[in-house]
């Protein structure tokens, strides 16, 4: 491992809850998310719905996944709780931009590469194609993931089938479980990462848009939001948006936003989950992406 790159990353959010148990893994969930810049991981009591455990580290850009791999190793080597392997559960979400979304009814699983052709280039050297099937949406979600980290985590945790799913299922679910069954009235969900938005829309039960945006700048953010709502005929002046993410409440980009659109929120922290005092100071629209990844299942 080189002891350079594997230094290069950095904790910059960490939340314990008093009532961890260490005794008690075999009923604790597993969320754990990895990015170009960020790994995330958070950990749940599935017999209380109960978060225990929140920890965000920044990571050093690197050129491909081989490369940035050693900083997340790094990180386990270090962290006595992620290297424990009796977890009742353990899911893995991969924050990129490459996913297609698939109607059940026309899915196949040995189109997988074809289902990616038109919207992504993908290495079948360093990728591996997986999907996940949201029952309740009637979609798949096809994306790539690094060999590198699949094959990692698989022989980290060689006792436990991981569910391994793209960030924008997360998202999906999350959205879904925030709309309203009977409502006919579309609604706007915003996941912001420094570099990347995730605009989702929903119809009642039913997702109408999906996808993720790179911005450089205020004014692309901008652009990115009022294109989806004109091209999916949204009311700025009246639809909901709610905002999820990396955004605080006297950004720039949330000052913009809100002269475009007058019914923009925050978003609140997930229902199923409780949150002890710990977690006071953390803004409840943060992490929203992080805590749902239990919902793909």
């Amino acid at each position: 491992m080189n002891s350079t790159l594997s230094t290069n990353y950095h904790l910059t959010q960490k939340v314990k809850d008093e009532q961890f148990d260490i005794d008690r893994i075999s009923y604790y969930h597993l969320s754990l998310q990895v990015g170009t810049t960020r790994m995330r991981f958070c950990i749940h009591d599935l017999q209380k719905n109960r978060c225990l455990w929140l920890e965000d580290y920044t990571l050093a850009p690197q050129e491909s996944a081989e490369m940035q791999l050693p900083q997340v190793q790094a990180i386990f080597e270090s962290h006595h709780i992620l290297q424990a392997g009796f977890w009742k559960e353990i899911s893995i979400s991969f924050l990129n931009r490459k996913f297609s979304l698939i109607p059940a009814s026309l899915f196949q699983d040995d189109h997988l590469a074809a289902y990616l052709r038109p919207i992504a280039s993908v290495d079948s050297n360093t990728e591996q194609i997986l999907h996940f099937k949201h029952i309740g949406a009637d979609i798949t979600n096809v994306f790539p993931a690094p060999y590198a980290y699949t094959q990692w985590f698989k022989a980290k945790y060689p006792n436990k089938t991981l569910r391994l799913v793209h960030n924008t299922s997360a998202l999906i679910e999350a959205a879904l479980r925030n709309s309203e069954p009977a409502s006919n009235t579309k609604k706007m969900f915003l996941c912001i990462e420094e570099s990347h938005v995730s605009i989702l829309v929903t119809r009642g039960k039913v997702l109408e848009f999906c996808n993720v945006f790179p911005y450089s700048n205020d004014a692309d953010f901008i652009y990115f939001v009022m294109f989806v709502m004109d091209e999916l005929k949204m009311n700025p002046d009246s639809d909901m948006v709610i905002l999820w993410g990396e955004l605080m409440p006297n950004s720039p980009i949330y000052e913009k936003l809100y002269r475009y659109i007058r019914n923009v929120q925050f978003g609140n922290r997930p229902s199923m989950l409780s949150f002890g005092y710990q977690f006071d100071e953390q803004l409840d629209h943060r992490y929203y992406d992080l805590f749902c990844v239990h919902l793909c299942k």
